[in-house]
């Protein structure tokens, strides 16, 4: 069993990778935050069942904004096991764009569908 596990892990790993995300971009306001992550990623980490209403989709639902407070960490955490980093190795990952106005607010709700 542990290792279909192993194995499993390396295919996630490797799909992860070929989907050469250099660095996650951190949005913000003047009072929070959103972590941008590919839908896809929170697929194969199997946690987008795990991502709060208080985290936003893109329009064309490609991307989520996971809000800092637990969505991003719940990420974070999922994919540092898989990827065998530490939380620090990830945030320096990171690009930040603050604005007054940030466009995540005016996104819908993220709600889980299930499928």
């Amino acid at each position: 069993m542990e290792k279909k596990n192993e194995i499993a892990v390396l295919e996630i790993r490797q799909e992860i990778t070929a989907m050469d995300i250099k660095k996650f971009t951190m949005y913000s306001d003047s009072s929070h935050g959103w972590l941008q992550v590919p839908v896809r990623l929170l697929e194969l980490l199997k946690i987008e069942q795990m991502i709060t209403k208080y985290s936003y989709q893109s329009r064309d639902r490609k991307y989520l904004y996971l809000e800092v407070d637990l969505d991003a960490w719940t990420f974070v955490t999922a994919y540092c096991n898989i990827m065998d980093i530490t939380a620090g190795q990830f945030t320096t990952q990171w690009n930040y764009v603050d604005s007054v106005n940030c466009f995540v607010r005016g996104l819908q709700h993220y709600q889980f569908s299930g499928k």
